[in-house]
């Protein structure tokens, strides 16, 4: 998990998976910061409250651009603060420009094995390469 504070980093090419939080942010949680993140995937993150994979507090205001976020239980969750997404995909859709709300079908997605926990011996964390389309 990547917890920001009062700060705006720049995350490019990066892979939130598997985190968890026992409140919010299971992926990532803003708290009056302003991230910036490009290309970055969140999946099967969660958190015990609100934002699996990103929450916002504290008037944050992060922009993604070319990101997935998929199956992290709530994917965005802007308690105080507004996300900017574009060009994106994100489970349950998003209005900003650009945006599509379908099944990434990575090559292989997370599982936390056979006792259901992530964190354990049994984990997979998967292949997240998207799959190749079909040629006609």
């Amino acid at each position: 998990m990547c917890n920001s504070w009062y700060s705006s980093p720049t995350l490019t090419n990066c892979t939130f998976v598997a985190n968890s939080a026992s409140y919010s942010g299971g992926g990532m949680g803003n708290y009056s910061s302003s991230p910036t993140l490009t290309n970055c995937t969140f999946v099967a993150n969660s958190a015990s409250y609100e934002g699996g994979g990103i929450y916002n507090g504290y008037s944050s205001s992060p922009t993604l651009t070319n990101c997935v976020i998929w199956g992290n239980g709530s994917g965005i969750y802007d308690y105080s603060g507004t996300s900017t997404v574009i060009y994106s995909d994100v489970q349950g859709g998003d209005t900003d420009t650009g945006n599509i709300s379908a099944d990434p079908q990575f090559v292989r997605s997370p599982w936390p094995g056979l006792d259901g926990v992530f964190g354990t011996a049994d984990d997979d964390y998967g292949d997240l390469h998207l799959r190749q389309a079909l040629q006609r």
